[in-house]
């Protein structure tokens, strides 16, 4: 019970204050609502109710954070169960596929996407595990730098996990970034803070002597010729949150990448807007796009042709808004949550969000609270992103703030 009261505080100051709800009254509710609204009684005079119970019939978003919070709460529920299950302080291992340190990683975003901290949260324990057992997961790989003597260059890696690789390093080091700048880890000198400094630093190295001369980057921390999109989002989300931590960052590396995905958008005919899955590819996808935007968002450019033509083509081709199948489902939720929430618009976000809320509702498991529509992955990779992607308009996270 004293989680989910602390939930419900969090959620009423996530949602925002009188002018949100002015902002709200204004804007027609969503279709997935309005059946809601429906059965309401359209005789009842909102001058006899409180506040919260107005907001409460009017603001569909409103409602469905408040539902996003239940199901958040019974998503965090099920991973803290599972950490507690596994042997080596990670997850359990799943049959077949198995990329534990993205999971890990994803985990702990998980955790501190709903305002837990490594010291008096409800989830800190087990956001501490999350952590350690990632600090613990690095090697070091030769360094390609000039200066002697050279940089400690660090690469995420556990013996079990070869599908990872330089997603599940993006992951990693992004949610180390976000601890770190989030004064976690313990007092500031403590052990525990010094080791997540020197790992993030190091991990840094990794990807910023990886990134190839297009200015993307591949899967492997070698450098080598191969760039993808994806991998390059991963990339430049990690780097621009450790740099918000006070880790040095090469700016050029950082500049080569904005300029790799900007170069990616296809910039004329029917599909405008879109971005590739590599520079000189034909192939785009609505979940490529999605996570382009939310990467240049979150290095500062906000009001750019590029932001608004990408904006554009997610509306019209957005699978969950024009009830179509979704590739990458949970992937692409996690980025497209992100970029609507971040536009400056928020017309976007207020019609995809509730929609969000009932398909990732559809897909808990009521027992659990798992989050499980049969990704190849197993159902804690889904329930982190499930609840990550759910948790973005609480505005915890510095990467989420609009």
């Amino acid at each position: 019970m004293t989680r989910t009261l602390a939930w419900m505080t969090a959620l009423l100051c996530a949602a925002g204050g009188p002018e949100t709800s002015a902002a709200a009254r204004e804007s027609e509710p969503c279709e997935s609502t309005r059946a809601e609204d429906d059965g309401a009684d359209e005789d009842q005079n909102l001058d006899d109710l409180d506040p919260f119970s107005v907001r409460l019939q009017q603001d569909p978003v409103f409602r469905s954070q408040l539902k996003a919070g239940v199901m958040v709460e019974r998503g965090l529920m099920h991973l803290s169960e599972r950490l507690r299950q596994g042997r080596d302080g990670g997850l359990p291992s799943v049959s077949g596929k198995d990329p534990i340190v993205a999971k890990m990683a994803l985990t702990a975003l998980a955790f501190m996407a709903n305002g837990n901290t490594t010291e008096h949260s409800p989830f800190s324990i087990e956001l501490r595990q999350c952590l350690r057992w990632l600090v613990s997961r690095v090697k070091e790989v030769p360094s390609r730098s000039s200066i002697s003597p050279p940089p400690t260059v660090l690469y995420f890696f556990d013996a079990r996990d070869n599908l990872s690789r330089m997603h599940g390093h993006g992951y990693a080091t992004w949610a180390l970034a976000l601890s770190f700048g989030m004064a976690m880890g313990g007092d500031s000198n403590s052990r525990d803070r010094f080791e997540i400094k020197r790992v993030l630093a190091g991990a840094v190295r990794c990807i910023e002597q990886s990134q190839t001369e297009s200015g993307g980057w591949g899967y492997e921390y070698e450098r080598g010729t191969f760039h993808e999109g994806s991998m390059t989002v991963t990339q430049l989300q990690a780097l621009r949150s450790a740099r918000d931590a006070g880790i040095h960052v090469d700016e050029e590396v950082i500049d080569s990448a904005v300029r790799y995905l900007r170069d990616s958008k296809i910039r004329e005919g029917p599909r405008q807007g879109a971005y590739r899955y590599k520079l000189g590819d034909l192939n785009t996808s609505f979940a490529l796009t999605a996570a382009a935007v939310s990467s240049l968002n979150q290095t500062g450019v906000y009001d750019d042709s590029d932001i608004d033509d990408g904006m554009e083509y997610m509306r019209q081709s957005d699978p969950l808004m024009n009830a179509k199948n979704e590739k990458f489902p949970w992937y692409s939720r996690l980025y497209a949550t992100q970029a609507y929430w971040q536009y400056r618009e928020l017309e976007p976000f207020r019609r995809f969000y509730p929609i969000l809320v009932e398909r990732i509702s559809n897909a808990a498991d009521p027992r659990d609270g798992a989050f499980n529509d049969g990704s190849e992955y197993g159902s804690d990779y889904s329930t982190a992103l499930g609840v990550i992607a759910l948790s973005v308009p609480f505005g915890y996270l510095p990467s989420f703030q609009r």
